[in-house]
């Protein structure tokens, strides 16, 4: 049976002119999102390469890193009237790096945590890039006298980077032999000051991830840099 019988030819046409058009719509509309979906992608890497490179490319972070990197392993020793002693490890390595130079790189680190509280990158990517760079500065005796003992609320986001990133790495399996990640723990830094003040620091920590009107600003910030970049 001829199922178009019936039907008024320039009606017919029209129909099969709208199908045409109906299935052309969906496959450009699919094809662009495939295109959106890969230029997102390809913005993120190029946003977190740029974060990276940001880093490597400042001699102050570089400085700081390699000296706290050798005084936990052993490779330094002088007077340790910079009390860089990493802990239970023993041996001091001398500092002559400024206090700003410590205090902008953990200010880079609030900002990485920034991006990770708005979801910008998630802790499996800078886990990756950054986790050694992070925690052998916070857990250093020198970078927690010098500067989180003395202005804790300051760097509160530290204090909280910390206990969701030894969370996320716990909840991961993320095992490492080196002890710069167990050692020198910041929920023991006010033990014997008060041990009240590491639970009001990290009270407003969110481990949850639920959206706050803060994060929401702060995605909103971020999602202006990223469009700055593509720029």
């Amino acid at each position: 049976m001829d199922i178009f019988h019936g039907f008024d030819p320039i009606a017919l046409i029209a129909l099969i002119i709208s199908i045409i058009a109906l299935i052309a719509s969906v496959v450009f509309h699919f094809f662009h999102l495939q295109n959106a979906k890969t230029t997102t992608i390809i913005a993120h890497a190029e946003f977190i390469a740029g974060l990276n490179k940001s880093f490597v490319e400042n001699e102050g972070y570089m400085e700081l890193y390699t000296s706290l990197h050798e005084c936990w392993n052993k490779k330094c020793s002088c007077s340790d009237r910079n009390n860089c002693d990493p802990g239970y490890l023993g041996g001091s390595c001398c500092l002559s790096i400024p206090n700003s130079v410590a205090l902008s790189y953990l200010t880079f680190f609030e900002t990485i945590y920034s991006f990770q509280k708005s979801k910008v990158i998630p802790f499996e990517v800078i886990d990756d890039l950054f986790a050694h760079r992070f925690f052998v500065v916070v857990h250093s005796k020198y970078i927690q006298q010098e500067i989180l003992v003395k202005h804790p609320f300051i760097f509160k986001n530290i204090f909280c980077l910390e206990r969701e990133w030894l969370a996320y790495r716990k909840m991961n399996d993320k095992k490492s032999m080196m002890p710069v990640y167990d050692a020198l723990l910041l929920k023991n830094l006010f033990d014997m000051v008060d041990v009240t003040l590491y639970s009001d620091l990290v009270k407003e920590c969110n481990l949850n991830s639920r959206t706050s009107l803060h994060i929401q600003k702060v995605r909103g910030i971020t999602i202006y840099l990223i469009n700055k970049i593509l720029i």
